[in-house]
């Protein structure tokens, strides 16, 4: 505080006596307020005297400050921000930092206070671990567009005992923590909690219950994704006879598309069956044998074959194989068959040929 005398002569005011009332009242104001002395510059005086020296104060003050960039992400600063706030509140009081892009902290303020922000920042961030998870690019995809990331940095911070954050890196998933522990838990939780999946298919232009396998597919993604993205589909190579299903997601999701796409699969796709036949004739005369059968046309591909023993080799989709299968083992099993040995004038030619015919019955109930 500082107290000026006005210019008068001792006469009228003795220095002793003005030095006295000085005095009290100083003591009145200590007794009756609480006072408060400002340690900066306090500037007293005319208005624009006053605006003036604040303005060449402050600019000389901009003059005196730098910036710096700091390379952190800014998921290693959200691990970090904890430690380092209150060491940034006792010592660089008149630092700001704001992100300045991705991967990269701007620091501005006094030279002395940036210098040490940075110099704290990036040793905070050393003690920071990683865990990197290769993967692939289109699940990495599904992370960021689901908000899968988010899901998953909500649910470690409540679970487990140091917070994990995740970053995608190309096909590529990196996960940070200050806890060795919570980031192999972390690690555990993601690879076991999503995943992608893909399923080849054969000869899909031909079928036309690959169409019906698409409106199920769109119906299934629908209802796992009423709530939120959980799962997504995309079929490759569907110009081609050979398509993929791609499945991605969370993993109890994709393992539901998965069997539906399975199950057409096991149902459409081509396989191969044979079935064995009593005698080499039946073979040579299959196409009698299939019209007695009355089995309906069908995809399947049939080639009886009396080498290097007698059957027949059904080939089409498996629920159709499977049928002509059956039936073929049934009718086999309600046949008798009887050898006729045909001797004197009834012989061929070379009296030493024997024919040999097989008479085919349908056993039928009664008989």
């Amino acid at each position: 505080m500082v107290v000026m005398r006005d210019p008068a002569p001792d006469v009228v005011c003795p220095l002793e006596k003005w030095e006295f009332m000085v005095d009290q009242v100083i003591e009145k104001l200590n007794s009756q307020y609480t006072l408060h002395f400002e340690v900066e510059t306090v500037v007293v005086g005319e208005q624009k005297q006053v605006e003036k020296m604040l303005n060449f104060v402050s600019g000389f003050q901009d003059e005196q400050q730098i910036q710096q960039e700091c390379c952190i992400s800014e998921k290693q600063f959200d691990l970090i921000k904890e430690q380092f706030e209150p060491y940034a509140k006792a010592n660089l009081q008149a630092l700001k930092i704001t992100q300045e892009r991705a991967g990269v902290f701007l620091l501005k303020g006094p030279e002395k206070e940036v210098h040490a922000g940075e110099k704290e920042l990036l040793k905070l961030a050393q003690g920071i671990k990683e865990k990197r998870i290769p993967s692939h690019r289109a699940l990495m995809t599904f992370l960021e567009s689901s908000g899968c990331i988010q899901h998953f940095q909500n649910r470690f911070q409540q679970s487990l005992r140091s917070p994990v954050m995740l970053e995608t890196l190309g096909s590529d998933l990196l996960l940070l923590s200050l806890s060795d522990g919570a980031l192999e838990e972390a690690a555990a939780a993601v690879q076991r909690d999503v995943c992608l999946e893909t399923v080849p298919l054969e000869n899909t232009h031909k079928s036309s219950a690959f169409t019906k396998l698409k409106d199920n597919l769109s119906e299934a993604v629908k209802q796992a994704n009423r709530e939120c993205a959980k799962v997504e589909l995309k079929y490759q190579d569907e110009s081609n006879s050979d398509t993929k299903v791609q499945l991605v997601g969370y993993t109890t999701e994709v393992s539901k598309l998965k069997n539906i796409v399975l199950e057409y699969k096991r149902n459409h796709q081509n396989h191969h069956a044979t079935l064995s036949l009593p005698r080499p004739e039946m073979a040579e005369h299959f196409s009698e044998i299939s019209s007695m059968i009355g089995m309906k046309k069908s995809n399947v591909n049939i080639k009886p074959t009396c080498f290097p023993s007698p059957c027949v080799h059904l080939t089409g989709p498996r629920y159709e194989v499977e049928d002509w299968k059956d039936s073929l083992e049934s009718f086999l099993q309600r046949l008798v068959t009887k050898q006729c040995e045909v001797k004197g004038p009834g012989q061929y030619e070379s009296p030493e040929l024997t024919v040999y015919c097989i008479c085919i019955i349908s056993r039928l109930s009664g008989l």
